[in-house]
């Protein structure tokens, strides 16, 4: 499973080897965690079936969702390249969720054994770095329907499958959860959602939604 993802494709088969012993496979219910934030930083998750809702909670209980990983992504590698990490987040089983782990000490072996996955975590270390320019651009420089319409295109990217009239969304999102990853209430977003169904740009059907018109998305952006 590991080996089928972008990070670890195509190691020395020797490293590799020498590092299989200790992977582990875990299953989390829905709904609890598998990391809270704060709590040390100790392994890397590839997510083999279900979904993650990574997250962040203010004193107020106000809830702002950062990611929602997927089958085939990897979870927890920045902390893990810490010498003391600790969690940044949350990260919560959307539904029944089954992992494969790594612990911080035998990736940092993998490390040295092979120096392209250093490389390549450096590299997933600058994507989130460019990710979050991205967001502090958005809550900057656009409102409400154009960090909607962002956020429904990202999610594409990362989780569309094609549909015949466009690209579904292959992750059930709700409208609450699509509140707390653009920072605003779940009225607000419903309303800009039934504004971009009304234009023809997205479609709803039973809680799936499909971009029907990704350059109308991008026009609002």
């Amino acid at each position: 499973m590991l080996l089928r993802t972008a990070l670890f494709a195509g190691l020395p088969a020797k490293a590799v080897g020498a590092v299989r012993p200790h992977v582990r496979r875990r299953t989390f219910p829905a709904g609890t965690y598998l990391m809270r934030e704060g709590e040390p930083a100790d392994s890397l998750f590839l997510i083999e079936r279900g979904l993650v809702r990574v997250s962040r909670t203010s004193r107020q209980g106000r809830e702002l969702i950062l990611d929602l990983v997927g089958v085939g992504e990897v979870l927890g590698e920045l902390g893990v390249l810490e010498a003391t990490g600790t969690q940044t987040a949350d990260a919560t089983a959307v539904e029944a969720t089954t992992c494969v782990t790594l612990g911080r000490d035998d990736l940092r072996a993998l490390v040295r054994a092979a120096p392209e996955l250093g490389l390549r975590l450096l590299a997933s270390l600058v994507d989130d770095l460019r990710g979050k320019d991205d967001e502090l651009s958005e809550v900057a420089f656009m409102d409400l329907p154009g960090r909607l319409a962002h956020k429904l295109l990202h999610l594409a990217e990362r989780h569309g499958v094609k549909a015949d009239a466009g690209v579904r969304i292959g992750v059930r999102v709700h409208q609450g959860d699509l509140a707390a990853m653009v920072g605003s209430t779940r009225e607000n977003v419903n309303r800009a959602l039934a504004r971009f169904v009304t234009s023809g740009a997205v479609a709803i059907d039973r809680g799936s939604i499909t971009i029907l018109d990704a350059d109308a998305l991008r026009s609002l952006c």
